[in-house]
């Protein structure tokens, strides 16, 4: 047993190697101060374009408050999502296509677009279905003439709670 331990460490010369991080500052020493800049992208297809244009418009028309705009763009999008196969995104996962809502002058990943639109034409049509608030003035016509309506019945009632209030 130990003798296999033996020839493993032979075989690995663990003893040999430097812990991490001991030599970093060797290596640094040791590189060009102008190192290549990484590859640009490659250019947007026509598809790529007509997609980051649809978002785009879809994100203006969620800035508007227009729900119906918004929806109609938003289904163009989706259609143009699946003629990309559900592309859109780089190899990081982080999008050169889709527009951030949030953000417009930047991109996301489409997936994280679509899940986006989805919650805020949710919450648009949330908003619409909500009744609008009264005016106070409306709010006021109507009690007074519900009282006005319920005080022959209840006059006699309200001259009974009113009366120790006169008294003192």
């Amino acid at each position: 047993r130990f003798g296999l331990l033996r020839d493993h460490i032979d075989a690995v010369r663990a003893h040999e190697q430097t812990p991490l991080g001991e030599d970093d500052e060797v290596k640094e020493a040791g590189r060009r101060l102008a190192e290549r800049e990484p590859p640009s992208p490659p250019p947007l297809t026509d598809m790529q374009l007509a997609m980051k244009a649809r978002t785009n418009e879809t994100c203006r028309q969620l800035a508007l408050k227009n729900a119906t705009g918004a929806h109609d763009s938003h289904v163009q999008a989706t259609h143009l999502w699946m003629y990309l196969e559900g592309g859109g995104n780089d190899r990081r996962g982080q999008g050169r296509i889709c527009v951030d809502c949030d953000f417009p002058a930047y991109t996301t990943s489409c997936r994280q677009h679509m899940a986006h639109v989805g919650r805020a034409l949710i919450k648009l049509r949330i908003d619409a279905e909500k009744p609008r608030p009264m005016p106070y003035a409306e709010k006021r016509r109507r009690m007074t003439e519900k009282v006005k309506d319920h005080a022959p019945k209840s006059s006699v009632v309200a001259a009974f709670i009113c009366a120790p209030n006169r008294l003192g």
